[in-house]
C-alpha cells in the first residue's frame, strides 16, 4: 500500500545478551611468597632447626647429655614415640608414592556463566513502497541458557500484537499479504504485485543525463511524488530538493497548526530517546548487578562449606557444632542463590516493556522525518509550479511568442499541478498517520509502564518475603552460639 510506513514498536526478537564478566588478575594457585620455601637446598628445609645430634656429630664433638624429659601422659608418650626423626621421615616420603590429601582442596571459584549462541531473528519482508514491515532485533535481551527461545518467541508474539493494534498496519494489504503468505516472499506473486517498480542504477543514470539535456521532463510523476525520491531513484529531484532545503524552502514555507504540533512532537521524541536509553541502560545494570549478587550467594555458600569440610576433618570432636552451623549456612547460601537468580531472570522479564518502547523511539523518528521530506517535496514543487506558472503568464503577455512555446509551458504547468497535487495529498495522509501512531505510542507507553513498575514492585516484594522465610527458618536451625566478649551478638 504505497506511502504506508507503520511506526514499529520495536518488539523485539532478541538479541545477544551482556557480555559475560571477565575473570580477574589475581592467580589462585601459588604465588612466589608461598614458593619461596622451596629455594633452600635439596633435602632441606630452611624453615625448620634440625636435628641437633646429628649436627653435633658431624662437627666432631661431644653431644651433650640430653636434658631430663619431662613425663608426659601414656597417652601422650605413645604418640610422641610413634614419630620418626625428621630425616626418616624425609627418607620414607621419598620412598612412598604420592597419595592423595586428605586435606580440602582449596576454594576454587565456580566456572564463568556461559553465552548461549542467540536465536536467530526471523528476516524481515522486503519493503512495500513506504510499508516496511520489520521486526526491530535492537532490544538488549539478556535471557541466558534455555529461556532464550522462549523470550524470543514471546517477543515475536509481542511484535505481531502489536501491529494487530496498530492503527494503520493493522488494515494494510502489506500486512495481510505478509502473513498469508508462504515460502518466501520474494517468491509470492501477490507481494511482488505490491512491490513499485524501482528502476535500476543504469536506468537512474540514464534518466538524470536526459533530465539534464531537456529530453525528458525535471518534475516528477503525480506516482513518483507520493513517494520518497529514493523509492524511484530519482537523482535530479533528490538533488533539486536538497539544494531548496539548504535554501530554506521549508522555514519559508507557511506552517499549519498541525505540522507545528508535529514538529514539536518530534523535538519531545528526541529528548524521550535518550531518557529512554538512559534508563534501559541503569535498568540493565540493576539486572546484572542482582545477577552478580546471586552469583556472590553462591561463591559464599562454596566457601562456608569447605570450611565446614576443613573443621569436620581436621578439628576435635568439640567442633562438631560449629561445623553443623557453618554447612546449614552453606545451604542457605546456596538457596539464596537460586532465589536471586530466578529473581534476576524475572526482573529481566518486568524491564522489557522499558526497552520495547526505547526502541520504538528511533522508528517512530524515521517516520516523523519521512512525513518531513514528504513536505520538502510539496513545498518543491509548489515553488516549482509557481515558476512556471509566472513563465507562462509571461509569455502569453509578451507580443510574438510562439504558441508552441506556450502550450509546452502549459503542459509543464499541468503536470506540475497534478505532482504537486499528489505529494499534497501525501503529506497530509502521512501528517494524519504521525498524529494516530503518535497518540497511540504515548497512550501505550503510560499503560506499559505503570504495569511495568507494578511487575518489579511485585517481583522485589515476592523475592524479599522468599528470602527473609528461608534466612528465619536458617536462623531456627542453627545452634545457640557461645557468647563472647569480642563481639557483641
Amino acid at each position: 500500500m504505497a506511502g504506508d510506513d507503520p511506526l514499529s514498536f520495536g518488539a523485539a526478537s532478541q538479541v545477544e545478551g551482556p557480555s559475560v564478566a571477565q575473570e580477574d588478575g589475581f592467580g589462585y594457585g601459588h604465588g612466589p611468597l608461598e614458593d619461596a620455601h622451596h629455594l633452600g637446598p635439596a633435602g632441606h628445609d630452611p624453615l625448620s632447626i634440625g636435628d641437633p645430634l646429628s649436627a653435633a656429630a658431624a662437627a666432631g664433638a661431644e653431644p651433650a647429655p640430653e636434658p631430663s624429659a619431662p613425663q608426659l601422659p601414656q597417652q601422650h608418650a605413645a604418640a610422641v614415640a610413634a614419630v620418626p626423626p625428621p630425616m626418616q621421615q624425609q627418607q620414607q616420603q621419598q620412598q612412598q608414592p604420592p597419595q592423595a590429601s586428605a586435606y580440602p582442596p582449596p576454594f576454587e571459584r565456580p566456572p564463568p556463566r556461559q553465552n548461549y549462541p542467540a536465536v536467530p531473528a526471523p528476516a524481515p519482508p522486503p519493503a512495500v513502497g513506504s510499508v516496511e514491515l520489520r521486526i526491530s532485533v535492537h532490544s538488549p535481551t539478556t535471557l541466558r541458557g534455555p529461556t532464550g527461545l522462549p523470550g524470543a518467541r514471546a517477543s515475536v508474539e509481542r511484535y505481531l500484537n502489536r501491529l494487530a493494534a496498530h492503527p494503520v498496519v493493522a488494515r494494510s494489504e502489506a500486512l495481510r499479504v505478509w502473513l498469508e503468505s508462504d515460502g518466501t516472499l520474494r517468491s509470492s506473486p501477490a507481494w511482488l504485485a505490491l512491490q513499485p517498480q524501482t528502476p535500476t542504477p543504469v536506468q537512474a543514470t540514464a534518466r538524470l543525463v536526459k533530465t539534464l539535456t531537456g529530453l525528458q521532463p525535471a518534475a516528477p510523476t503525480p506516482a513518483e511524488a507520493a513517494r520518497p525520491p529514493g523509492a524511484s531513484r530519482d537523482l535530479y529531484r533528490l538533488m533539486h530538493e536538497r539544494l531548496a532545503a539548504a535554501r530554506g524552502a521549508l522555514e519559508a514555507a507557511p506552517v499549519s497548526p498541525e505540522e507545528a504540533k508535529l514538529r514539536d512532537d518530534g523535538a519531545l521524541l528526541e529528548d524521550l530517546r535518550e531518557t529512554l536509553s538512559a534508563a534501559v541502560a541503569k535498568a540493565d545494570a540493576w539486572a546484572a548487578a542482582a545477577a552478580d549478587l546471586a552469583t556472590v550467594w553462591g561463591d559464599l555458600g562454596a566457601a562456608l562449606e569447605g570450611l565446614a569440610t576443613f573443621e569436620g576433618t581436621y578439628s576435635s570432636a568439640g567442633v562438631q557444632q560449629p561445623t553443623a552451623a557453618l554447612a546449614t549456612a552453606a545451604r542457605a547460601c546456596a538457596a539464596s542463590r537460586a532465589l536471586g537468580t530466578g529473581g534476576a531472570a524475572r526482573l529481566l522479564d518486568a524491564l522489557q516493556p522499558l526497552r520495547d518502547h526505547a526502541d520504538a523511539l528511533p522508528n517512530a523518528l524515521a517516520a516523523l522525518e519521512q512525513r518531513r521530506r514528504q513536505l520538502l517535496t510539496s513545498v518543491t514543487l509548489q515553488q516549482d509550479l509557481d515558476h512556471v506558472r509566472a513563465r507562462l503568464q509571461a509569455a502569453q503577455l509578451a507580443p510574438g511568442t510562439k504558441a508552441r512555446r506556450v502550450e509546452e509551458l502549459r503542459r509543464g504547468a499541468e503536470a506540475l499541478e497534478a505532482s504537486q497535487a499528489a505529494a499534497a495529498g501525501g503529506y497530509e495522509r502521512l501528517a494524519a498517520r504521525n498524529a494516530s501512531e503518535l497518540a497511540a505510542l504515548g497512550a501505550a507507553r503510560g499503560a506499559e509502564l505503570a504495569a511495568a513498575l507494578v511487575h518489579i514492585a511485585g517481583v522485589l516484594r515476592a523475592q524479599d518475603e522468599q528470602a527473609a522465610a528461608g534466612w528465619q527458618a536458617t536462623a531456627g536451625a542453627l545452634p545457640p552460639g557461645a557468647p563472647s566478649k569480642f563481639y557483641r551478638a
